[in-house]
């Protein structure tokens, strides 16, 4: 799966990669996001690097890909009521299907997942807090697919030689 899975998403969205797995308040606080509207739903896949619009989801119901349930929150479809194991089942089948963010299809392309780079960057902005995330240069380690291995994302600052020729590029532009 290329795109963020549930667990990438509670621990570096929902709770910005401060997770306590023992914490009743981290629990509380992701069950407290749920269920969401089919608005809120979509924006949640797509931050997990799916292409989704509330339109997307009412035509998988419609299509009965996905089923209806009785959860809503009013009497039009778009205002079904979301829970995380809904939009899992719907991460899974559009991932399977490689419907992307731009995002979510360069990991396709690189082998990576979206979860793994948001918790690099997480982890680059904490190592270098007063740091522009613009300054971090995104590398790719390769991995095995052969044996399984994924691709690893890793983010480290840039080199003087590298912010020179950024600041080269933008001075360019700006001319």
């Amino acid at each position: 799966m290329h795109a963020m899975k549930r667990r990438e998403f509670n621990e570096q969205v929902i709770l910005g990669g401060e997770f306590s797995p023992d914490s009743a308040a981290d629990a509380a606080l992701i069950a407290s996001s749920y269920p969401k509207n089919s608005s809120a739903a979509a924006g949640e896949l797509r931050t997990r690097g799916l292409a989704v619009k509330p339109e997307t989801l009412r035509h998988l119901i419609r299509d009965g890909v996905i089923p209806d349930s009785s959860r809503r929150t009013g009497a039009q479809g778009r205002n079904r009521a979301w829970t995380a194991d809904d939009l899992d089942r719907v991460a899974e089948i559009l991932d399977r299907e490689r419907v992307y963010t731009p995002s979510g299809y360069r990991c396709f392309v690189d082998g990576t997942n979206l979860g793994d780079e948001v918790r690099a960057m997480n982890e680059a902005q904490r190592r270098n807090p007063d740091l522009n995330p613009d300054l971090f240069v995104r590398v790719v380690l390769p991995g095995a697919i052969g044996l399984n291995v994924p691709a690893f994302v890793q983010f480290r600052t840039m080199t003087d030689a590298e912010h020179a020729e950024r600041q080269r590029r933008i001075n360019a532009a700006g001319s």
